[in-house]
């Protein structure tokens, strides 16, 4: 499995490309610069069949409407996240004076849910706390952690269906899963499991 990363958007946030098959790429959460990710895609030779979002705030979500028009993507998003796309009050970019386009979600998967995009098995681990859907997704040795865990640091819990206990329990579940993974958060530079283990405050609790 290939992995690459464009930091997008004025938050920095992170849009991963993943693929097995050039012809069937997925992205992970492209929040915006549809037009930054499109170039990246051609560059590389990719076309992208599947958007994968680990929760619904616009920064992680704010280029899917765009890219839709140029790419048949199935959208996938965690079941308790999917009224948020669109709605400025739950997507958070109401405080930012903004809104995401609307979009039309293809499916939902909840807690422990296996499926497949572009040749690539993916686990759904429903870890609420930044929102009530938020998802980590487990493939192969890597997670691809959204907002509920960053290198040091983990997401906020005071927008819309935020819950710092919920956050706790589901830091204390990714701390508790067996061995190592490579981490790769919604914001900043990759990490390892076992790192944050060691040195992340949010995980010693």
């Amino acid at each position: 499995m290939e992995i690459d990363v464009i930091a997008v958007g004025p938050m920095g946030a992170n849009c991963y490309l993943v693929w097995k098959q050039k012809e069937a790429a997925v992205l992970i959460d492209p929040g915006a610069d549809a037009d930054k990710i499109s170039r990246r895609l051609e560059e590389k030779g990719l076309m992208p069949c599947a958007v994968l979002l680990t929760h619904g705030h616009f920064d992680h979500a704010g280029a899917v409407a765009a890219l839709k028009e140029k790419y048949p993507l199935e959208v996938v998003i965690g079941a308790e996240d999917e009224e948020m796309p669109g709605n400025p009050q739950q997507d958070a970019s109401a405080l930012v004076g903004g809104q995401v386009a609307l979009f039309s979600i293809g499916r939902t998967v909840v807690d422990g849910e296996r499926f497949m995009l572009g040749g690539i098995e993916f686990e759904a681990l429903h870890t609420p706390g930044h929102t009530r859907g938020s998802m980590v997704y487990r493939s192969g040795g890597a997670l691809f952690t959204g907002d509920t865990l960053f290198a040091g640091s983990v997401g906020r819990t005071d927008f819309y269906g935020g819950d710092f206990r919920a956050l706790s329990a589901s830091l204390r579940r990714l701390s508790g899963l067996e061995g190592d993974y490579r981490v790769f958060p919604g914001h900043g530079p990759e990490t390892t499991l076992e790192a944050e283990r060691r040195t992340n405050p949010f995980l010693e609790e």
